[in-house]
């Protein structure tokens, strides 16, 4: 679902040297440097303002931690089975948190999706990425 929101984000004309892919696997990195050409793959989360989390449930509190050590003051996760509550704990009072559920039919490009916030999130308050980063960790 990772590759499919970034694939997403080419898509709706965010520039690939806007985005980070951070990656905690050396075998992964190598197959995203191919498949995303002029998008950063990195080992370690790099400065950022929002941060897209795409990792399993157990690592959710971990890549949360690390992109708001970054800087990340807006964090959306599409972690499936993780309540908004918990991202919220794992990010702090001061991060606007974004739950996102994507399914299917967002991998093949029909964009469905479903989001909550527990505070306010509006397109007015929360412009556009500066910089965006898709947490990643090995399986």
């Amino acid at each position: 679902m990772g590759c499919a929101m970034v694939q997403g984000l080419l898509r709706a004309g965010h520039a690939a040297s806007d985005l980070v892919i951070v990656e905690t696997s050396a075998e992964r990195r190598a197959e995203l440097t191919k498949l995303f050409a002029g998008i950063h793959i990195a080992a370690d989360t790099p400065r950022c303002d929002e941060a897209i989390i795409a990792v399993k449930p157990a690592d959710v509190a971990t890549a949360c931690a690390r992109v708001v050590a970054a800087g990340a003051r807006r964090v959306i996760s599409i972690a499936a089975g993780v309540r908004i509550a918990a991202i919220q704990a794992a990010c702090g009072a001061d991060v606007r948190v974004i739950r996102a559920m994507p399914n299917t039919r967002a991998v093949v490009g029909l964009r469905l999706l479903l989001w909550l916030s527990l505070t306010l999130v509006t397109m007015r308050t929360e412009p556009g990425p500066a910089r965006c980063c898709k947490a990643s960790a090995s399986s």
